[in-house]
């Protein structure tokens, strides 16, 4: 064999060798962000299936929590009841003494 023949030889399998990284690299780079836009997809799909969970959560908490509140609130807004004067008692009929019968 001529120095020339090892030479080509040398250069072709150095060429093949650098084209086969090259591809294999590009190959790898595809498949990982397939795998993390399938991932990333997966976690849009989590978030939005909790937040969904989390509205019809405290939609149930607010309703649940209704009839109480509205307790509360009616309390809070009625005018305080008038208490009898101290020192002025009531008849045994219940009528106030100031009242003519």
């Amino acid at each position: 064999m001529s120095l020339l023949a090892i030479i080509l030889i040398i250069v072709a399998f150095l060429l093949g060798a650098g084209i086969g990284i090259f591809a294999g690299i590009s190959y790898r780079k595809n498949v990982a962000e397939k795998e993390i836009g399938s991932a990333e997809e997966e976690a849009r799909k989590i978030v939005s299936e909790a937040m969904k969970t989390a509205e019809a959560k405290k939609k149930e908490v607010v309703l649940e929590g209704s009839p109480f509140q509205n307790r509360e609130r009616k309390r809070n807004c009625r005018p305080p009841q008038r208490s009898s004067t101290p020192g002025k008692t009531h008849s045994a009929k219940g009528r106030n003494p100031r009242q003519k019968a």
